[in-house]
């Protein structure tokens, strides 16, 4: 999807038992956007109207969002569109260090109690050093 963020997205469905639903949501980047189709487990067939921005879509617009969804859900899956990465702690510092990394351009997406899941700051590299 293009930017700016966020998005207002408001739209009619069919639930799976037929009744007319609406759901209205901000959504601030393309995670976002794939975790709510998912969540809500909808289908282009059930869509009844769909509005980003307060802009309808037409229903080839609609195909090409789903479309879109399917095509970057596996990045989801393999970490590829993640959630900002934070600061990390003295002690995270310190085991960043320890991976001959230098702390200031890191940031930790995952703690784990064995390893930490780094994103670089500025190319978006990943990568998972001991914890």
């Amino acid at each position: 999807m293009s930017n700016p963020w966020p998005k207002w997205f408001r739209f009619r469905y069919y639930s799976d038992d037929m009744h007319e639903v609406g759901h209205t949501c901000s959504v601030t980047g393309d995670r976002d956007i794939i975790e709510l189709f998912d969540w809500l487990q909808l289908e282009p067939e059930k869509i009844i109207e769909f509005q980003i921005n307060q802009r309808p879509l037409s229903n080839q617009e609609i195909h090409e969002l789903f479309r879109w969804v399917e095509q970057h859900r596996p990045q989801i899956e393999e970490g590829q569109l993640m959630k900002n990465g934070k600061k990390p702690t003295k002690k995270q510092k310190e085991a960043i260090k320890k991976a001959r990394l230098n702390p200031d351009n890191w940031l930790v997406v995952k703690n784990l109690t064995t390893e930490l899941h780094l994103v670089h700051r500025t190319s978006g590299n990943q990568r998972v050093i001991p914890a």
